[in-house]
């Protein structure tokens, strides 16, 4: 009797771990697809909790990964914008390297903090209080405009949606797009946001779908950036300052490399507006090929995630504090066990010069500004109710 071998076991067992991950990778959005419509007729009757859910699977479950990249990238768009990028010149929080990191660290958490949180969360209510309460003293001075505020919203949808559909294993369904568009369109209307620039939302059907939402944002970002998103020397500055903040941990010679990259995973557009030199071909094949290797691979090689990556989470489970769960790109509200802190990443960056003054902390992350909330707002649960004053005029729904 013939005994198997290593060699000979290799193929089967190869090919059977591929049928695996072949059966698995496409299960999960087609099981939340079956759940949907099994209950509904169509994508203009999804609710908001459903949009919160199934977007949460989007982010955390299908491509964590590339969903984190996009926002540290995607402040290089907003940059783009001579009107936004004085005023955040302005405050110089962004410029100094001394206040930067933790500004950084501070917009992270609140947009992570909204993004995962469930819906009518405790913590993303009070984070979109505490995003109208910064942007509101703006406001008042003249200094942020609504159409800066309806384009920061489109960016934050669009651009997730278009680096999937670019680089991801697979591109976004209807259903998910829906989700998405109807997300954002909910969370623009707890800032109180004024969408009357797309008037054709306005009709009560048109109002509840996310995919008619999405596409008519899509558009309006577009003929938005034909007129807006032009060089100033702001721009400049702002994208410098970003970029070597992003870079700051890495050697020298890759920060280098890196930078180029960067500059070939932008359109034309964005670098003439952030005033850069276009990147060389090589640059654009190394990122196409990195790219493209990686999506075979998680298509055809890896399993699907089975867990959720999260950012942010609370010690004790519940309320209160909260610390980033892993030694992301800024040491700043770092949760405290030491694999967080001593990772073969993290003790890089904690010994390296460019980082010594951002070694790890692990002060949890509070919302500042708590003084807004009374303390009858509190004790009574009533925080949902302030932070969505104005909806009703607008139409909102929760």
């Amino acid at each position: 009797m013939h005994t198997p071998t290593p060699s000979t076991l290799t193929l089967p067992l190869l090919c059977a771990y591929l049928l695996i991950c072949r059966g698995l990778r496409f299960r999960r959005v087609h099981a939340v697809e079956a759940k949907f419509f099994s209950k509904r007729a169509d994508l203009s009757t999804m609710s908001t909790a459903e949009a919160n859910r199934i977007r949460s699977t989007v982010a955390q479950l299908e491509f964590p990964s590339l969903c984190v990249k996009v926002l540290e990238f995607g402040f290089f768009r907003t940059y783009g914008i001579p009107s936004i990028s004085r005023t955040l010149a302005l405050t110089g929080q962004l410029v100094s390297p001394k206040t930067a990191p933790r500004r950084y660290a501070n917009t992270v958490a609140l947009d992570q903090c909204i993004s995962e949180r469930s819906h009518r969360d405790q913590h993303q209510l009070q984070s979109v209080s505490r995003l109208n309460q910064i942007h509101g003293h703006y406001i008042k001075k003249g200094l942020i405009l609504n159409d800066d505020m309806l384009y920061t919203l489109a960016l934050a949808m669009r651009e997730p949606c278009s680096w999937i559909d670019r680089y991801e294993w697979r591109s976004l369904t209807d259903l998910e797009r829906c989700a998405m568009g109807l997300y954002h369109q909910h969370w623009g209307q707890m800032m109180h946001i004024d969408f009357s620039a797309l008037p054709e939302i306005h009709g009560s059907e048109k109002q509840r779908n996310g995919l008619q939402f999405f596409g008519d944002l899509c558009t309006r970002i577009d003929k938005y950036e034909e007129k807006y998103l032009v060089p100033a020397a702001s721009n400049h500055t702002l994208a410098v300052s970003t970029a070597a903040l992003l870079l700051h941990s890495f050697p020298l010679l890759l920060q280098l490399v890196l930078t180029r990259v960067m500059t070939a995973a932008m359109d034309d557009r964005l670098r003439e507006a952030i005033i850069s030199d276009k990147a060389s071909l090589v640059y654009s094949l190394l990122l196409y090929t990195c790219m493209l290797a990686r999506r075979v691979y998680v298509r055809h090689g890896a399993l699907p995630r089975f867990f959720s990556a999260t950012a942010l989470v609370s010690p004790s489970g519940r309320g209160g504090a909260l610390h980033f769960n892993s030694y992301g790109l800024v040491p700043i509200y770092v949760k405290p066990p030491w694999r967080n802190c001593l990772g073969a990443i993290a003790l890089y960056r904690a010994f390296s010069r460019a980082s010594a003054a951002w070694r790890c902390s692990n002060v949890p992350w509070r919302l500042r500004g708590d003084s807004c909330w009374s303390e009858d707002v509190l004790r009574n649960d009533r925080i949902e109710q302030v932070c969505l004053e104005g909806m009703a005029a607008m139409g909102g729904e929760m």
